[in-house]
Parts: C-alpha cells; structure tokens; sequence
C-alpha cells in the first residue's frame, strides 16, 4: 500500500548541499563562462526579473565598470535629502507666482 508520507524519502540539509555543489561543479566543468553567464540571463528573464538580466548584460558589455558598479552597491552611504534654508521656498513661491494654497499642494 502506497505511503502518504515523503518523510522517509527526505534528504538531510548537508547532503542537499553537497549534491548541489557536485551538480554546480558538473556544470562549471562542462560550459563556458561565457555560455552559463547566457544562461544565467535567459533564466532571470524567463522568471520576470528583467532588471537583473538587463545589468547582468551590462556587465558582460562593459567588464571594465564591474567594480565601480560593485563599490556602488556595497557602499553603505545614504543619500541625505537637502534641507532648504527659509528663504529657499519663499523664492521658489514668489518666482513661481504661487498662491499659498498652491504651494501647499507641491510640497
């Protein structure tokens, strides 16, 4: 009698490891960088994640911004939002001609 239970048949989590290792080994020693890379692409495309593909390209084309693009990435500098001294909205209201309630609504 069939069994409704797939407890038995589960692999430990380190061997689940291993085994994709072995299978990504496999496929490193079997392709080009070049033809994983594509495929790599096709994948996040086919899988809806379009900007991934897009700079994966990117990055194929011009190899010689991969480490000011990573620099970027791993930086951990946020951008500040300017603060403007008082005087700056009163100049972009009366430059703009604004009434108060329409200056109000911009920002």
């Amino acid at each position: 009698e069939p069994s409704t239970s797939n407890a038995k048949n589960l692999k430990p989590f380190p061997h689940l490891v291993i085994d994709k290792k072995r299978r990504i080994e496999i496929l490193r020693k079997n392709n080009t960088p070049e033809e994983l890379t594509f495929a790599m692409k096709l994948t996040m495309q086919a899988a809806g994640n379009k900007d991934i593909a897009a700079v994966l390209s990117y990055l194929i084309n011009n190899p010689e911004d991969a480490s000011r693009i990573r620099a970027y990435c791993e930086s951990k500098t946020k951008t500040t939002q300017t603060l403007y001294t008082k005087e700056k909205p009163l100049a972009v209201m009366t430059s703009l001609q604004l009434s108060k309630l329409k200056y109000q609504e911009t920002r």
